[in-house]
């Protein structure tokens, strides 16, 4: 994995990471990677013993690449298995996949040798994103990121950012093994309260907002009714800020935000909001840049403002 931008090396208490090997600033691609190995989706739906036959899957494709490509696998970590125990490949598989592209009930996954390497964070400096027309995985600086510092990506969803410390170690240690020790759960006193409030304060806004936009249509009409629902509406663009800039306070994935953007343009064109409009759309727009790059489908869609999601 050589790059001029990023080394391997060992951490205190961490084995190996990923670390800048200079500045690095949001945009800037890191790895554009296949898949080494791709379970479809309906892997996950089968009737058949579907742990068996992902084993068997994965067997099949591992046994078709290079020696050194199945040395690298097995080297991989695995958090399944336990003290004393040999890696196996459901293990690696289980530890190291992710999605391919937005995670959901018909998403494919697949295993990447090099993004694999890195390591976890609730705040991280880097975030991935599946390219479906060059079949390839792309991970890209999200926040200015200093020399030395390692580079590190989430594992979780929207859901799981929003839980408090407790919550988030829980998890990770559950799927991945480890208790998470990254900056934002090392945390303490009033700073960690702080924190575990704002990712709260997320998930909430979230409901509040939908409230306001979708509430249950009343009888009364005429102008009054148009008043009041404007000022609902105002309301509802106002948290949606205050929900972005709490996101990005926090770290949570850039993708996620992005989905907020797209939200605030259906309401700012069923409503006539031409400033907010303006606005959001200057957000979004240099969002899916710092994602998915300048030149990409996602920038120009920005650009044209075609409502879809980031």
């Amino acid at each position: 994995m050589a790059s001029s931008l990023f080394h391997e090396a060992p951490l205190p208490g961490k084995g190996l990471g990923v670390v800048a090997s200079k500045p690095l600033q949001p945009g800037q691609l890191l790895l554009a990677e296949p898949p080494l190995l791709i379970v479809p989706w309906w892997n996950r739906l089968t009737e058949y013993n579907k742990n068996k036959e992902r084993t068997q899957l994965l067997g099949k494709q591992l046994r078709e690449l290079s020696k050194e490509q199945q040395q690298q696998f097995w080297e991989l970590a695995d958090c399944k298995a336990g003290v004393g125990e040999d890696s196996s490949i459901d293990g690696i598989w289980r530890t190291n996949n992710f999605a391919l592209g937005h995670s959901g009930p018909k998403s494919d996954n697949g295993l990447f040798l090099n993004i694999s390497r890195f390591n976890h964070s609730c705040h991280p400096f880097a975030e991935f994103t599946w390219n479906s027309s060059k079949k390839r995985q792309e991970l890209r600086i999200v926040r200015p990121t200093p020399q030395g510092a390692e580079i590190t990506i989430s594992y979780f969803t929207l859901v799981t950012a929003s839980q408090p410390r407790a919550g988030r170690k829980e998890y990770l240690q559950a799927h991945y093994g480890f208790p998470c020790d990254c900056p934002s759960c090392s945390l303490e006193g009033p700073e960690g309260e702080e924190d575990d409030q704002e990712r709260g304060e997320v998930d909430k806004l979230a409901a509040r907002i939908e409230d306001l936009l979708y509430e249950e249509e009343e009888e009364e009409e005429g102008h009054h009714k148009v008043e009041e629902d404007l000022k609902s509406i105002q309301l509802a663009v106002d948290l949606s800020w205050q929900r972005l800039g709490l996101m990005e306070r926090r770290g949570f994935k850039v993708v996620s935000m992005l989905r907020q953007c797209w939200d605030l343009v259906a309401v700012a064109k069923e409503w006539n909001l031409q400033d907010t409009l303006d606005q959001v759309v200057a957000r979004g727009a240099h969002l899916a840049q710092v994602l998915y790059g300048g030149e990409s489908e996602q920038v120009s869609r920005w650009g044209s403002i075609l409502p879809s999601p980031g």
